[in-house]
């Protein structure tokens, strides 16, 4: 928390890089994160995050005043600068579409989409992030558990079985992931999906380290910083 409070939404510059605007919850920061903390891999792109409800960037968008925003929108904007807000949104080229999703997301993704469309705005849509369900603890991951239990790290062995369970929490987010796809196809437009870069479908196995046995996940769904920049 103490990062995104000291990174907030940074200004985009004034070179002539790609400039990639990331819209989305908590969830949506984690894909800020893999960008930003790997900006070196990406020289000739800018990007920034607006972290807010994806339906709630809908309300700003078409509001005529602050004042029209729902009751809840205002909330999440209550400490953003309405103004760099703007700006971002008017200088970017690129809108990426990263959130925990919603049913009042997915209610106004396809007017957004569109009216995104409108502006000459490229749009990508990710879908939702894995999500482990322990089933007794929602802040833990399978991996927690099992050091929590056993006070050690797993084996080679242990940890093959344990990217496996995690593989099977896929199905947690399918439905939606479904929704999702077929928006994207319906308004053709890009979907990227975070499991491609997580998990091995052959194996299947996601994975739950990074190759410096770093945490990726820190709970049961958002990256860790070293998860970030691994992935």
């Amino acid at each position: 928390l103490a990062f995104v409070e000291k990174i907030g939404m940074p200004k985009f510059s004034d070179a002539k890089n790609k400039k990639v605007l990331i819209v989305g919850n908590s969830h949506g920061n984690d894909t800020f994160h893999l960008f930003y903390l790997n900006k070196e891999l990406f020289k000739s792109y800018d990007f920034s995050i607006i972290n807010v409800h994806v339906a709630c960037f809908y309300d700003f968008l078409k509001r005529k005043s602050n004042n029209d925003l729902p009751l809840y929108c205002k909330q999440v904007f209550a400490n953003k600068d309405y103004q760099l807000v703007e700006k971002l949104f008017l200088k970017s080229d690129l809108i990426i579409l990263s959130t925990k999703w919603f049913d009042k997301d997915i209610e106004k993704l396809d007017n957004l989409i569109k009216k995104l469309k409108r502006e000459n705005k490229k749009v990508y849509l990710l879908n939702n992030a894995l999500e482990v369900n322990t089933k007794i603890r929602r802040g833990f991951h399978i991996l927690d558990f099992f050091v929590l239990n056993n006070n050690r790290l797993p084996l080679d062995k242990e940890l093959n079985e344990i990217e496996k369970q995690t593989f099977k929490q896929l199905k947690n987010t399918k439905k939606i992931n479904k929704i999702l796809k077929k928006i994207a196809k319906d308004n053709d437009i890009r979907i990227l999906l975070k499991e491609d870069y997580l998990c091995n479908f052959e194996k299947k196995t996601c994975e739950v380290f990074t190759d410096n046995n770093k945490k990726i996940s820190w709970d049961y769904a958002h990256y860790t910083l070293d998860g970030a920049k691994y992935l």
